[in-house]
């Protein structure tokens, strides 16, 4: 479920989101962008090469919409179809990262200073970002919701993921800073949403008036496995 506070943060960060869209329009390099670049790449660099080297590989245009393609019916098989209509609304969502072409900021080079040419990939918002942050955050809410404890750590590991896919876009020197935070802060009040239709999607579609607080019905997410064990409980009452 959804909380207030949760509703509240997305606000805000859509509102930040607008207004750093706004300002990056509006300017080439932004203060402090350069010194945190530098910064990012002399603490973190050991350690996120190896991710910005897998993310570069492997998420393609092309090869990202093929993972997404196969994690659909892992979502479903693991928590059913309404996780799964709403993952493919969240991946539908990742066309965020469009607003690149809106916001066409050249790509770092070598020296860290601002370029008027764009060479590779580059823009605001980083795509890589807005698709991890809903893709693979869509599926750390589903497995956090979920009773079986051996799910918690795929929640864990998508965490891990979106929190890492950041930095390792400046390491890369794909991203200027403002290209990253702004897709962090573009993309969470969508999977806001996203959490918003997995506790709501399947009273909508069935026509059941709203729970009360006391009876609220519980998400889809985990549903599936209270469902399998409560076969076995039945059996033993019988019992």
């Amino acid at each position: 479920m959804v909380t207030q506070g949760a509703r509240l943060a997305a606000g805000v960060s859509l509102l930040l989101g607008i207004g750093l869209t706004a300002l990056v329009a509006s300017s080439d390099l932004l203060p402090g962008e350069a010194a945190t670049l530098r910064f990012v790449i002399r603490w973190f660099d050991p350690w996120l090469s190896p991710v910005s080297d897998v993310l570069d590989e492997t998420f393609t245009d092309l090869s990202a919409s093929v993972v997404f393609v196969l994690l659909v019916p892992v979502v479903w098989g693991l928590w059913g179809r309404w996780a799964a209509a709403v993952f493919i609304a969240a991946g539908a969502a990742t066309s965020l990262a469009r607003l690149g072409s809106l916001v066409d900021r050249p790509r770092p080079d070598g020296s860290l200073a601002w370029s008027e040419v764009a060479s590779g990939p580059g823009g605001y918002p980083s795509g890589h970002v807005v698709y991890f942050v809903l893709v693979f955050g869509s599926m750390a809410l589903f497995a956090a919701s979920d009773d079986r404890r051996r799910l918690r750590a795929v929640a864990w590991l998508c965490v891990a993921m979106v929190i890492a896919v950041g930095p390792a876009r400046l390491v890369a020197l794909d991203h200027w800073p403002a290209d990253v935070i702004g897709a962090y802060l573009l993309a969470f009040p969508v999977l806001v949403v996203v959490a918003h239709l997995g506790h709501h999607l399947p009273r909508w579609w069935s026509g059941r008036p709203r729970p009360s607080m006391d009876d609220e019905a519980p998400s889809p997410v985990g549903r599936r496995s209270r469902e399998s064990v409560a076969p076995s409980a039945d059996r033993e009452n019988r019992a």
